[in-house]
C-alpha cells in the first residue's frame, strides 16, 4: 500500500478520535484530574503533530513542520470550543495541547536532522 494514503487515513482517523473524544467524554470521568489528564492532552497533541508532518512530508509540502503546527493548533482550538455542555473551554488544556504539538515537533525536527 502507499505510505502516502497509508499515514493519509490514519491522520484523518486519528483527527476523529480526538475530536469525539475531547467532545463527548465528560470530565474526570475517564482520566482523573491529578495529572492523567494533562499528560493525555500532551500526549494526544504531540501524537497528532508527528502524524501530520509524516503525513505532510508524503505530500512533498515545504513547510510540513509549519502547517503541522498550524493544523494541529487549529484542531486544539476547534476542539476546545466543541466542548459538551456543562464543559466550556479550557485555557489550560489547550496550553497543554500547544505544548503536546511544540513537543512533537521538536522530536520530528531533531530525528529529521539525523
Amino acid at each position: 500500500m502507499n505510505k502516502k494514503l497509508i499515514f493519509s487515513v490514519l491522520s484523518f482517523i486519528y483527527v476523529v478520535i480526538l475530536v469525539l473524544g475531547s467532545s463527548i467524554i465528560k470530565p474526570n470521568s475517564v482520566l482523573p484530574s491529578d495529572g492523567l489528564d494533562y499528560f493525555a492532552h500532551i500526549l494526544g497533541f504531540m501524537v497528532l503533530a508527528i502524524l501530520l508532518s509524516y503525513t505532510f512530508r508524503f505530500y512533498g509540502l515545504k513547510n510540513k513542520l509549519l502547517i503541522s503546527a498550524s493544523s494541529s493548533f487549529a484542531l486544539s482550538l476547534i476542539v476546545e470550543l466543541l466542548r459538551i455542555p456543562g464543559r466550556g473551554f479550557s485555557g489550560v488544556d489547550f496550553l497543554l495541547d500547544i505544548l503536546g504539538v511544540i513537543i512533537g515537533l521538536v522530536l520530528v525536527w531533531s530525528f529529521s536532522k539525523r
